[in-house]
């Protein structure tokens, strides 16, 4: 996945060799007892630098619970929210109830299907033809 930084234009900050994207996992819209029998984790590394204002987003994992959704955000010090112009966008989308201008995606992670196990590292695997089934 490539993400870039980009003006109030759509242009592409292609000078910036220097900015990092930090993925985070935002795990506060599921309750304690869903984190408890299986944390989500996100696996790989975490933080990119930027290429000529964009960034490879490459070689991560997502393991958590079937069924439940998560949210992974973006975040990047790319973005100088001193500046006058930023501010004002800043200001903006307050209005709006947003409070950063980092970038957030939902997951929603699907229960297991009929013949699939859930094992305990939290993936859902098909169960192995003529040798074993699942009730569950």
């Amino acid at each position: 996945m490539y993400l870039a930084l980009g003006d109030k234009y759509g242009n592409i900050v292609g000078n910036d060799n220097s900015a990092k994207v930090t993925i985070r996992l935002d795990v506060s819209s599921n309750n304690a007892s869903t984190l408890a029998s299986q944390y989500p984790a996100l696996n790989g590394a975490s933080q990119f630098v930027s290429t000529g204002g964009t960034f490879e987003v490459a070689g991560i994992g997502f393991t958590a619970k079937p069924g439940y959704s998560y949210t992974i955000r973006f975040e990047t010090d790319g973005i100088d929210e001193t500046k006058p112009s930023n501010q004002q966008y800043l200001a903006e989308i307050a209005a709006s109830n947003q409070t950063s201008i980092n970038f957030e995606t939902r997951i929603e992670l699907r229960e297991c299907s009929v013949g699939e196990a859930y094992l305990i590292s939290g993936k859902c695997e098909e169960c192995a033809e003529g040798k074993s089934y699942s009730l569950v």
